[in-house]
């Protein structure tokens, strides 16, 4: 719940009652989160995201907390509102890294680089991008190879 999942909150505290349901106070702690976390859950799905930084800053959100189809979604509707947002761009080159998706990952990157040439010094860095270290590509991207 603290880390505002809560549909997971809400799981877990179904499985508490159903564990414990031979203790009062242990239930009805229980039943008032759930209560908060569905209330919670209510109002992040009645958030109207309007601008590209609204999508961008879901897409983040979504993105620590590796949910990165929701990230990916919330960020390509962001690039589709700033079509040359190169810190969208970024993002999704993180997520599809993550995603284990090689060529978006390596696209979406050059044109972040090519809007900001710094997000290759953030790239070099960026441990998200672990799975392409070795990746002549990437390397080449990067400038850490030679031509």
């Amino acid at each position: 719940m603290h880390a505002e999942e809560y549909a997971r909150a809400l799981k877990a505290f179904r499985e508490l009652i159903a564990e414990h349901s031979d203790e009062p106070e242990i239930l009805e702690r229980a039943r008032v989160l759930m209560q908060a976390s569905e209330k919670k859950l209510h109002e992040k799905e009645k958030t109207i995201l309007r601008s590209a930084e609204d999508h961008y800053n879901m897409g983040i959100a979504e993105l620590n907390s590796r949910e990165l189809d929701a990230a990916a979604q919330h960020l390509q509707q962001a690039l589709k509102l700033a079509p040359k947002g190169d810190h969208i761009l970024y993002a999704l080159a993180v997520v599809n890294a993550l995603k284990g998706n090689r060529d978006d990952a390596l696209s979406f990157l050059k044109q972040s680089i090519e809007h900001r040439q710094e997000n290759r010094f953030l790239a070099a860095r960026d441990s998200d991008f672990e799975s392409l270290v070795e990746d002549p590509d990437f390397k080449r991207l990067l400038g850490l190879t030679e031509k």
